[in-house]
């Protein structure tokens, strides 16, 4: 009895330490795989302030080095004739790995003073979530771009 009781204690330690070291051979792999996306994020020096709605156009690119859908979200800001003018901005691009993907975002000024010509700041974040993954990687950008009339 006692001898069936130890054959049974070894047999379950063995098939716990089995079942222990197969994950640790798995875990090392799936961690390979699961590398970073890498995002990177540019803002086009120049966009266009619409003489008719008011609104401002601002334009860039993003990169990435695996497949995933980027969110940009922004805002801009202006001063025309000493008021600070303000407007946010989304849009939504598929990434694809190796590709510089072109986005384009209008900015609707959220009082009734419109974006004008001149320099304004635009605050761009672009989150990138992994097709794969689930998982999501954020970047932020602030740049100086010149708005033209339209």
């Amino acid at each position: 009895m006692q001898r069936q009781w130890r054959r049974a204690a070894v047999a379950a330690a063995l098939s716990i330490t089995g079942v222990l070291a197969g994950l640790a051979t798995v875990a090392p792999a799936q961690a390979e795989t699961m590398a970073a996306l890498d995002l990177q994020l540019a803002v086009a020096s120049d966009g266009t302030a619409s003489a008719v709605s008011g609104k401002a156009m601002v334009h860039g690119t993003v990169t990435c080095d695996q497949p995933a859908s980027v969110s940009l979200t922004g805002a801009v800001f202006q001063v025309v004739k000493k008021e600070l003018v303000r407007g946010t901005f989304g849009a939504l691009v598929n990434c694809t790995p190796g590709t510089a993907v072109e986005w384009t975002a209008s900015a609707t000024p959220n009082g009734t003073t419109p974006f004008g010509k001149g320099d304004a700041e635009v605050s761009t974040q672009a989150t990138a979530y992994y097709n794969e993954y689930g998982d999501s990687v954020t970047v932020d950008d602030t740049s100086i771009v010149t708005l033209s009339k339209s």
